[in-house]
Parts: C-alpha cells; sequence; structure tokens
C-alpha cells in the first residue's frame, strides 16, 4: 500500500516557452496532449514511490489532432511505451489510419497484441458496410 503523499500546488504547463494559464491559451491538440502528459507523470509517479508495476488504459482522442500533430502523437505513446515497465492498453479507433500505423510500429509481438474488437463485437448498419475497409486497413499494418 502505497502510503507517501506528494503536496502539489499547482502545475502549469509550458509551450513553445510561454505558460499557458488558461483554457483558452492552448488549442484543442494541446488540452489533450496535457491531459495525457499529467496521467501519465502520475503513474511514473506512482511507480518511483511505491516500486509496484502500474497498469494505465488509455482512450486516445486522436481525431481532435492534425495529420502532423496525430503522427507526432503516435511517437510520443511509442517513446513513452520504449523500455517502460508500465503495462499500457491503449484504445483507438480506426479513424485515422496513420495514427494506428505507428503505434502498431512501436508494439512488440504486434500479430498477438493488436487486437480488433469489432471481430466478438455487435456491429452497427455502418460498421458493417465497412468491414472490408477495416480489413484492409489491418492487413496494411503487416504485424509481426
Amino acid at each position: 500500500m502505497l502510503t507517501h503523499k506528494k503536496s502539489i500546488k499547482y502545475f502549469t504547463p509550458k509551450f513553445e516557452g510561454k505558460e499557458r494559464v488558461q483554457q483558452k491559451n492552448c488549442s484543442t491538440s494541446q488540452r489533450i496532449i496535457l491531459e495525457y502528459l499529467f496521467r501519465v507523470s502520475l503513474i511514473e509517479l506512482y511507480h518511483q514511490k511505491s516500486g509496484q508495476i502500474p497498469f494505465m488504459m488509455l482512450e486516445t482522442s486522436e481525431g481532435a489532432f492534425d495529420l502532423t500533430s496525430t503522427k507526432y502523437l503516435a511517437q510520443t505513446i511509442n517513446a513513452f511505451n520504449l523500455g517502460k515497465k508500465i503495462n499500457c492498453i491503449i484504445i483507438a479507433n480506426f479513424s485515422k489510419k496513420e495514427f494506428l500505423s505507428i503505434l502498431v510500429q512501436g508494439i512488440k509481438n504486434s500479430k498477438s497484441r493488436f487486437k480488433n474488437f469489432i471481430e466478438f463485437s455487435r456491429m452497427g448498419e455502418f460498421q458493417e458496410a465497412d468491414i472490408d475497409a477495416y480489413n484492409r486497413i489491418i492487413k496494411d499494418f503487416k504485424l509481426k
């Protein structure tokens, strides 16, 4: 059981050398990334103080990012997972193939670890119409 307490008075993010004190000072993608960073920093603090291997589940919001930021987000997630001893599940959808294709590159044993929930979920009419497109996207990942 973790018995350490940490007092944190405030957290002020900086982007491009400027403090972003108010929500309106950040773009949507910056706010989302800040939220991810805050969650990850709490998990890393827990790991550091407890010595326990934490577990994190993150549902991404890649749809809110432009193409360049989407690629950067996927590369950042892969860099975070590289060599970490933190168990992490990323939940994403097929809205941005580029995002998923970069994420898959960061997954060791991707064939056994990449899970397509469509395979065992109830699909709506629109999903059923697009099942071939989903399968092509997965095939293009060249899972190992």
